[in-house]
């Protein structure tokens, strides 16, 4: 076989998968759509019957309604490539422990949301954690970076869709501890969730490099705004954002929510906001866990930590959704479910 009818085979198998893989999303999308089929699984993704590995596999398409208790909740747009609106039709913002996505952070995100005022989301991507802020607390105010311009477009159109606009920055640019233009690499998937600064890609993950506009937070935010809360979720690169924000950390001293990979930068990290008298929480399905010193989890449910000055007994009040001085009627109970 000469190397052209290799490259011409190879090509045809490519397409012959392609082809083959679309018609299977069209298919599932198409049967998940029938209210004969779609309203039974829903309820049984809903209530913890269906399996993660079924109900994961399904494609959710379309402008849905997220609970999150208390009468709030944000609308989202998804598409049938988009892995984290699959999580969230199928089983939604579940905090009961069912398999959800990432369901102990989004909780201890939304009762730290609940009581701040401005919030910072660094690697927003289509925007869950921005939705979930606005929804948190009328007063909250979001900027949100996300450097990737197809998966930026996404985030936008989630904002305007709640009608957030007014409270929400929105941003396409990559966050460290420098200022300027770099490469960035962007995964050759239709909506990339682990885009990065690394040349060669994500664990070695196929894709493309492209130039971003990088900036320093304590560049992009005005020296006078004091910040509440910050999550940051940047595929290896925490270390470096938190570099370039020591003025907030030093001013606002905000909740961060940070993504801690067992392959990350884990010893940077804990020196950067070790300097700034942070204690470290796990943040566990059972709920913040204080640690000495970070921990390499093989569980991916709990590589984010919450780094926070509060007290331990400030940190679990916040994780009950309740002030410090109240005695919880059942201590330990995690909120009721949503639907």
């Amino acid at each position: 076989m000469t190397r052209q009818s290799e490259v011409l085979s190879l090509s045809g198998f490519v397409l012959r998968e392609a082809w083959r893989d679309a018609a299977k999303t069209v298919l599932l999308y198409a049967v998940t759509k029938n209210p004969l089929i779609g309203r039974p699984l829903l309820r049984a993704a809903r209530s913890g019957r269906l399996p993660e590995r079924v109900f994961s596999k399904l494609p959710a398409a379309g402008v849905f309604t997220v609970s999150v208790g208390d009468g709030a909740s944000f609308r989202y747009a998804a598409t049938r490539d988009d892995g984290i609106g699959r999580y969230l039709y199928w089983r939604g913002l579940d905090w009961r422990g069912l398999a959800a996505w990432e369901s102990a952070t989004t909780r201890m995100f939304f009762a730290a949301a609940r009581r701040a005022r401005i919030v910072v989301d660094v690697g927003a991507n289509t925007g869950i954690y921005t939705l979930l802020a606005c929804a948190a607390s009328p007063h909250c105010r979001v900027v949100a970076f996300e450097p990737v311009p197809r998966v930026f477009r996404r985030l936008e159109e989630n904002i305007a869709l709640n009608g957030w606009q007014g409270r929400c920055e929105a941003r396409c640019e990559a966050i460290a501890d420098r200022d300027g233009v770099v490469p960035f690499h962007i995964p050759q998937v239709r909506l990339p969730r682990s885009a990065s600064l690394h040349p060669d890609g994500f664990r070695g993950w196929r894709g493309v490099l492209v130039e971003v506009p990088v900036r320093r937070l304590d560049d992009a935010l005005p020296s006078h705004r004091s910040v509440d809360l910050v999550k940051i979720d940047v595929e290896g690169f925490e270390d470096s954002v938190l570099r370039g924000m020591t003025g907030i950390l030093s001013q606002s001293a905000p909740d961060l929510i940070v993504e801690c990979l067992p392959d990350g930068p884990l010893a940077e990290i804990e020196a950067t906001v070790r300097r700034f008298s942070y204690r470290l929480y796990q943040v566990t399905r059972s709920g913040p866990v204080p640690r000495e010193r970070l921990v390499a989890s093989d569980d991916p449910h709990e590589w984010n930590y919450l780094f926070s000055v509060k007290s331990h007994t400030e940190v679990e009040a916040l994780w009950s959704d309740r002030e410090p001085d109240e005695t919880p009627e059942h201590a330990g109970a995690a909120p009721a479910p949503h639907s």
